[in-house]
């Protein structure tokens, strides 16, 4: 499969932090860390940028990155994907089914290119599977998180289900306990997808269990469409909040680089 793009779905006015994506670290905006990430793994023609504001493309208008502007109606990143696939699939002359679509967030600055990368290589390597997701082990204090995803898999490694409470339910065990008594899982949200796939996904029927956790992923859980999962080592900070872009510019920045 030699169709393989990095898709960047970038909103413009998320609720908890409006503007984030434009939010400098180190002197550049947060998505073009995204962006220089996503470089080390794809050629610059097969990487597109989506988002609903031109502010956030016209960062890009003077490079090779590939720009789609996109509705503000949109309510995930895949959902941003899916109103360009047709300009996507047009422009590689290739069947749906062969083009492989990287879907990585637009507020992971830090993510790291090994997992695009191991996405990649199982779009090439498992052609009968749709979507592909990383998954890595969850410490004690990540499993009480709500911020973090857990996910529960069966043993092909398929997910279950994802959600934002502890899952499963230790019975007859201390909450301090559940992770020496079981291994959870946290989600990336990271997501490979055939084309294929992403030209149905509005066909699909509405998931009252995505609404209800505020997770794209269960779109299609709900309509019985598996997800294999990818194991990892680590998960890597994403930015939802302003103190989550402090304690981030405190962590990794040198002093009066960003404004």
């Amino acid at each position: 499969m030699k169709n393989i793009f990095t898709v960047i779905p970038a909103r413009i006015n998320s609720k908890r932090l409006p503007r984030k994506v434009l939010e400098k670290i180190n002197g550049k905006p947060m998505i073009t860390h995204v962006v220089e990430k996503c470089l080390e793994i794809n050629d610059p023609s097969k990487v597109i940028v989506l988002s609903d504001s031109n502010d956030v493309l016209n960062l890009f208008k003077n490079s090779p990155i590939v720009t789609f502007l996109t509705s503000s109606k949109c309510n995930s990143g895949t959902d941003r994907i899916c109103s360009v696939i047709d300009k996507i699939i047009k422009a590689c002359a290739s069947k749906p089914e062969d083009i492989g679509i990287i879907n990585v967030q637009a507020d992971q600055p830090f993510v790291d290119p090994n997992i695009i990368r191991e996405i990649k290589n199982h779009l090439i390597s498992f052609p009968e599977i749709e979507a592909f997701t990383p998954v890595y082990k969850l410490s004690q204090d990540e499993i009480i998180n709500p911020n973090v995803v857990k996910v529960i898999r069966k043993n092909d490694n398929n997910a279950i289900y994802f959600s934002r409470y502890p899952l499963p339910y230790m019975r007859d065990k201390n909450l301090s306990e559940w992770a020496v008594n079981h291994q959870y899982w946290g989600h990336i949200g990271i997501y490979g997808y055939r084309a294929s796939l992403l030209l149905r996904w509005n066909n699909l029927n509405a998931s009252k269990l995505e609404l209800a956790e505020k997770l794209e992923q269960l779109k299609l859980i709900e309509s019985g469409i598996n997800i294999k999962t990818i194991e990892v080592e680590n998960n890597f900070d994403s930015i939802d909040t302003l103190e989550d872009l402090d304690k981030l510019r405190k962590k990794f920045l040198r002093p009066n680089k960003f404004s």
